[in-house]
């Protein structure tokens, strides 16, 4: 639930967060507060901002011209990263294992293309170690590749 401390008389607005990217979650959340709320202005204002911010730093490191989708596009990788008993290659990381679709990540990368390409062990095993970082950044890094939000 998604509520405004700084209002306790007003209502926790319902949000489902599970299988959604950040961008995602911020939209339901303005949804559901369109919906289930009179004045909410402050905290329209406040997830303008936060809109504002994911799309100047997707602007940086954006290595192309942008282009619109539909949600629904989105919402499909989404749900493909989500289906994790497709992923076929397993991310070791400081705190436990991530995992993936090891095309996803070629697609993205020359030097994964190689790694898992290669007789060395991460090709063989399908398993890449980023053992210096948490499994949420490496989530967070995932997220963002399939859904570039």
């Amino acid at each position: 639930n998604f509520c405004l401390p700084h209002k306790p008389e007003t209502p926790a607005v319902p949000v489902q967060c599970k299988g959604l990217s950040a961008i995602s979650f911020v939209r339901a959340v303005a949804q559901k507060m369109r919906t289930n709320l009179k004045d909410w202005k402050r905290e329209e204002a406040f997830l303008v901002k936060v809109m504002a911010r994911f799309a100047a730093a997707f602007s940086l490191s954006a290595a192309g011209p942008r282009v619109s989708i539909h949600e629904g596009i989105a919402e499909l990788w989404e749900k493909s990263l989500a289906a994790k008993d497709s992923h076929d290659l397993t991310i070791v990381t400081a705190d436990g294992l991530v995992t993936a679709h090891a095309h996803m990540l070629k697609a993205a990368s020359a030097v994964v293309t190689a790694m898992l390409g290669s007789p060395m062990k991460e090709g063989k095993a399908q398993r890449i170690e980023i053992k210096d970082t948490s499994g949420k950044a490496v989530s967070l890094f995932l997220e963002i590749l399939y859904t570039c939000s």
